[in-house]
């Protein structure tokens, strides 16, 4: 199969046109499903009638309920084998494409043509998962039944980390005739990458394909080594109660750590959080000083979601040992604020005083924001004497704050 190749200002512009190219084949509107969990599940909410596939890893069974008892079919499915950054999800497993669309087949819910399209920003060049979903799905394709887009962010690895460019990447195939409507709108001039941008494009996946591939495999390995030396004191789990919440993974493939907070927390008191984690590895000179779209640092940066935020880490290309560096800061500042929530907890019972979730917050409030906090980062929090610093920051500095605090 030759693909239609096209390259676009970026990876959500290579949807949106994809969508409008679609929509004008059809002649009408689309009902697309977006996959839950999705880098693109944010756009669904605009639209009430969405509702996310993917529960489950090969499960699709509430989306096809919820299709049929509407009597609509699927034109286009919005998906990805490997999940960008969400801002609900806990776990990260591989998607089990081909068993989804299967699926959507054999239960009658999806038009005929229909357009599979996949963010492949987070595949690897040479990714065996797509070369399967391609070959699984030829003849369909060949027969006109089935288009499948490829597509993906250029700045995350296609520019090796220079993020002062766009581009997205797409490749369409598809049955031309079935699609010529759609081939066309996409081929317009004026929808094409502006010409800088297209340049670099085509420079680095002509000259260093081979480089970019190393680069996404290096990428991945750091973070999976990270997510290997993290303590269980900051992983999720259903019924953990660490304040530090790392999202765990099945998928060996992801290029970032996924730190997300515990309910105790309200938004600005995990910014605090945050914060103390990015000073806490910058002290030590692991983190440069510029988050990026690209992952060719190590970088951490705040994402707000609806009801709090999290926080997100790429390893970069960074030597092993500095990954490790990292991991070891994250479970100690794991550690140190789940002491002082156990410790304001303890200290409520002796001074009589009721418990309160969000007395833990405030408490964290007052000293995450006091030179007290930089003064135990530099000094203390690295050091091998932990236990004996912790004790004295909290019956001389902790202590202090709980008794001060209204109420």
């Amino acid at each position: 199969m030759s693909p239609h190749y096209f390259a676009k200002n970026s990876g959500m512009n290579c949807l949106s046109q994809m969508l409008n190219a679609l929509e004008v084949q059809a002649g009408r509107d689309l009902t697309v499903g977006i996959l839950k969990n999705s880098y693109y599940e944010n756009v669904a909410l605009i639209e009430s009638e969405y509702v996310m596939a993917g529960d489950e890893p090969d499960g699709v069974d509430k989306y096809i309920a919820d299709l049929k008892s509407k009597g609509k079919k699927l034109n286009v499915f919005v998906a990805e084998v490997h999940h960008n950054i969400s801002a609900t999800a806990h776990t990260y497993n591989k998607e089990l494409i081909i068993g989804q669309v299967r699926r959507l087949m054999s239960e009658d819910c999806i038009e005929t043509p229909f357009t599979l399209i996949l963010d492949t920003t987070l595949d690897m060049t040479d990714s065996e998962d797509l070369k399967t979903i391609l070959s699984t799905f030829s003849d369909e394709i060949e027969s006109g039944t089935l288009a499948i887009v490829l597509l993906r962010s250029a700045q995350k690895y296609d520019f090796m980390g220079l993020d002062n460019y766009n581009g997205g990447v797409m490749s369409v195939y598809c049955e031309d005739d079935t699609f010529s409507r759609a081939l066309e709108c996409l081929s317009k001039p004026e929808s094409q990458l502006h010409r800088q941008s297209l340049q670099g494009l085509l420079h680095f996946n002509k000259c260093s394909s081979t480089t970019l591939g190393d680069y996404r495999k290096l990428s991945v390995s750091n973070t999976m080594d990270t997510h290997r030396a993290l303590d269980a004191g900051v992983l999720y789990k259903p019924d953990t109660e660490n304040l530090i919440q790392i999202s765990t993974t099945s998928d060996y493939e992801l290029p970032f750590i996924d730190i997300k907070f515990s309910a105790e927390l309200n938004k600005q008191q995990a910014f605090n959080v945050c914060n103390f984690i990015t000073r806490a590895i910058s002290t030590q000179k692991l983190f440069m000083q510029r988050p990026s779209f690209g992952f060719m640092y190590a970088t951490g940066s705040t994402i707000p979601r609806e009801d709090g935020l999290l926080y997100r880490i790429n390893m970069g290309l960074d030597e092993h040992k500095r990954t490790f560096s990292i991991a070891e800061t994250i479970n100690l500042v794991g550690k140190l604020v789940n002491d002082v929530r156990d410790y304001v907890k303890v200290t409520c019972a002796e001074i009589g005083s009721e418990y309160s979730t969000f007395l833990t917050g405030d408490v964290l409030h007052e000293f995450l924001n006091s030179t007290d906090s930089q003064i135990f980062l530099e000094k203390s929090l690295m050091s091998t004497d932990y236990p004996d610093k912790i004790d004295k920051l909290l019956s001389d500095i902790i202590y202090p704050i709980i008794i001060a605090l209204p109420d």
